[in-house]
């Protein structure tokens, strides 16, 4: 008699594990995963896994683009593409770690990534005005004159690293601005501030651009 409640013991607990295993697995199989080269999206970054791994894809990332920055030509749409890719990169990775989860750090991730795959193809640019991610406001506009004054400056080349981080800036200020953000713009006003004051004195302290004298043809 005994060993049959031994047994109905076993089989109870036995029991009781695979229904555990199946609800387990049926709740893991509700939580979203990222395709490969993606960052998990935002409801699936609940487990120590899913946060590993989009950290170290992260960090693939600032590899790649360090690696191409430092063999680069040299040329400004080069410096100032690298700057940006960087700027967005750091952006992305503080606002996971803040865990946010309005969209933001796709959007800069995706920014990030497109720039690094320009530098790696040959192909940096300098852009218009930095996009504006959804829910991210538009911030200090004469700075964001500033910032188009500076690009089309003639000496443009000696502060396009600068120019980069400015615009990033402006919009880490407009994403810390919009309404519900948990954290302040006053920052990074602070510091886009700082950026366009040394731009400015770079540009005012460069020397202007000589252009040779065009000789007639004989």
């Amino acid at each position: 008699h005994d060993a049959d409640g031994g047994s109905q013991a076993v089989r109870m607990r036995l029991g009781n594990a695979v229904v555990a295993f199946a609800l387990a697995a049926g709740v893991a199989s509700c939580v979203p995963t990222a395709p490969p080269g993606s960052l998990t999206p935002a409801a699936g970054r609940i487990t120590d896994e899913a946060i590993a791994q989009d950290m170290a894809l992260l960090r693939s990332w600032s590899v790649r683009l360090e690696r191409v920055a430092a063999s680069g030509a040299g040329s400004s749409e080069a410096a100032y593409g690298a700057s940006k890719a960087r700027a967005w990169l750091a952006f992305a990775t503080d606002e996971y770690q803040d865990n946010d989860r309005g969209g933001i750090i796709e959007a800069a991730f995706e920014e990030a990534t497109t720039g690094i795959a320009r530098l790696e193809a040959g192909s940096p640019r300098v852009e218009g005005d930095a996009a504006l991610p959804p829910g991210v406001r538009q911030v200090r506009p004469e700075l964001w004159d500033s910032v188009r004054r500076f690009k089309a400056h003639e000496r443009f080349a000696l502060v396009a690293a600068d120019v980069a981080l400015l615009e990033v800036e402006l919009v880490r200020a407009g994403h810390s601005g919009a309404p519900g953000a948990a954290c302040s713009a006053a920052p990074h006003e602070v510091r886009a501030d700082s950026l366009a004051k040394a731009i400015e004195e770079a540009l005012r302290a460069a020397p202007p651009v000589v252009v040779p004298p065009v000789t007639p043809p004989v």
